[in-house]
């Protein structure tokens, strides 16, 4: 904060002494802005160089012993079981698709269609499962599947 300080009052004598052409202001503005330069330098290099410099040794941490440990007494493995072996159920066969959850929807729209629908006639569509479609946000058309 000094440093600006210093700075403001040298520019102020600078720029008054400048324009009164007053020789001594001058003067007085060029020391002010080197005393605000060394402060500069003092607060950015030297203070924490100064602070890092220690004129005590820092002391050791102290070592606490560890405490000895008693060996654990030896225990007889149990005798190993064979583990019986896990059967996987059978999975489920996909049920297939009934003939009314087959539908087709325009890519970038949001309504699903019948496959022979005529508000899709000649339009480029992409074939879906009705339930997978509705379940991500999509409507069914009002005509063909309303």
């Amino acid at each position: 904060m000094i440093v600006w300080i210093l700075l403001a009052a040298a520019a102020a004598a600078l720029g008054w002494g400048a324009y009164d052409d007053r020789t001594a202001l001058v003067v007085a503005g060029g020391a002010l802005a080197l005393v605000a330069l060394l402060a500069l330098v003092a607060d950015r290099w030297l203070v924490p160089w100064w602070r890092t410099r220690s004129s005590e040794p820092e002391p050791e941490p102290e070592v606490e012993p560890e405490p000895e440990v008693e060996p654990e007494p030896e225990v007889e493995p149990e005798p190993e079981v064979e583990p019986e072996p896990e059967v996987e159920p059978a999975p489920d066969p996909e049920p297939e698709p009934e003939p009314s959850d087959e539908v087709v929807f325009v890519p970038g729209q949001l309504v699903v269609h019948a496959a022979g629908c005529a508000q899709v006639a000649g339009v480029t569509t992409a074939p879906g499962r009705r339930s997978v479609l509705e379940a991500a946000g999509m409507t069914p058309c009002a005509l063909c599947l309303g």
